[in-house]
Formats: structure tokens, C-alpha cells, sequence
């Protein structure tokens, strides 16, 4: 146990920091008044600390990068609930966040939304259907893609010939064109060849739904 020289409690040495300067090695103020001590400098002092920081970093902007970084990974989910809770309370302020950084760094923002899309072409390829069946004010219910290639036995619907991963895509038997539903009922297992090769077309391995 230790006596806090500022709010005078005494309490166990595990709320006291560490400090080397000392005989038995602990700060000689608890945790809770270094904080409020803290809280109430920065107070005081906010726009001199700002400025300080600023200028250092204008100076060592590698070192701020590199802290910045260290700081995101070991608090991401942290400062990622946070991001979404102020966008949620603000969002016309981050739709302005979001354009003008865009628009001061367009071919970085064009590079990362295609490395993104090339990595997520499954759920591209998704939203585009979705997006056209509900313009046309279609039933729309979530389709998942390996489920329906495993639902499939992973054979095309079309060709009747197996169909690779990399060769997928989700053949509408009533196309969405024509008032089909996007729904799993409606999508079988085709190649992309066999599938841009149909079209619109109405062919007997459609038929199983009319």
C-alpha cells in the first residue's frame, strides 16, 4: 500500500506507475490524479501543445507516419468503431471529407478502388446484379456464389462440363432482362463463356423453372 501525495488516499502499489527516481520504484501520485493533473495541463495549454506537435511534424514526417501507423495497428478496431460512430452522427461533414479527399488525390483513390475490385470480384459482380434488379423493382434476396456452386455440384448448367473458380459466374434462368428474380432459385452454375454466349436467350435448361 501507498500513501498519493495529491489526492492523499492510500491505495494498493498496482495504481501507482512506475518511477526509477524513487526508493520503492512507484510515481508518488496515483494513476487517476496523473491523469486529471494531465488533463487539466492540456487544458490549459492546448494551443501551444497543438502547434508544437504540428511543427514536429512538419519536421519529422516520417517519424509522425511511422507513429501514426504503430498507433492504427495496435488500436484499429478501437479507432475504427469510433470512425464509424462520428460518420454515423456526421455524414453530410464525412461525404465532404471523403469528396475533397478524393479530389486532392484522385489517382491514388482511382488505384486503390480497382486494386479492390480485382480483389472482390465475386461481390462486384453481386452488386451489379442486384443493382439491376432493382432498378427494374425486381424480388431480390441474398445469393451467396459458393453456395450456389456447391448447390451445383460445381458443373455448369449450360455445357454440362465443370466449371473452375476462376471461371465462375451465376447464369439468371429467367433473366433479370426479362423479370426474373435475383434470387437462388433463379441463378445456376454456367461458365462466363457459356453465360455471355446465351444472352437473354431462352434455352432448355431454363425450362426447369417455367
Amino acid at each position: 500500500m501507498k500513501r498519493c501525495c495529491h489526492c492523499k488516499q492510500t491505495l494498493p502499489l498496482s495504481e501507482f506507475n512506475q518511477d526509477r527516481s524513487n526508493k520503492d520504484g512507484k510515481d508518488a501520485r496515483c494513476r487517476q490524479c496523473v491523469r486529471m493533473v494531465k488533463a487539466e495541463f492540456y487544458k490549459r495549454h492546448r494551443r501551444k501543445i497543438i502547434d508544437a506537435v504540428c511543427a514536429h511534424q512538419k519536421q519529422h514526417p516520417e517519424k509522425a507516419r511511422e507513429r501514426n501507423r504503430r498507433s492504427y495497428r495496435k488500436h484499429r478496431e478501437k479507432r475504427l468503431a469510433c470512425g464509424r460512430a462520428y460518420a454515423g452522427l456526421h455524414p453530410e461533414l464525412k461525404r465532404k471529407q471523403r469528396k475533397a479527399a478524393m479530389l486532392k488525390r484522385p489517382e491514388h483513390y482511382k488505384l486503390r478502388s480497382l486494386n479492390y475490385r480485382k480483389n472482390n470480384l465475386p461481390k462486384f459482380a453481386e452488386w451489379a446484379q442486384q443493382r439491376r434488379a432493382r432498378i427494374r423493382g425486381l424480388t431480390i434476396e441474398p445469393v451467396d456464389r459458393m453456395e450456389i456452386y456447391r448447390r451445383d455440384g460445381g458443373v455448369c448448367h449450360i455445357c454440362k462440363k465443370h466449371v473452375p473458380l476462376n471461371q465462375m459466374s451465376l447464369d439468371h434462368l429467367v433473366p433479370i432482362a426479362k423479370g426474373g428474380p435475383h434470387c437462388p432459385r433463379n441463378v445456376a452454375l454456367a461458365h462466363r463463356v457459356c453465360n455471355s454466349r446465351r444472352s437473354t436467350g431462352v434455352i432448355p435448361a431454363q425450362l426447369r423453372l417455367a
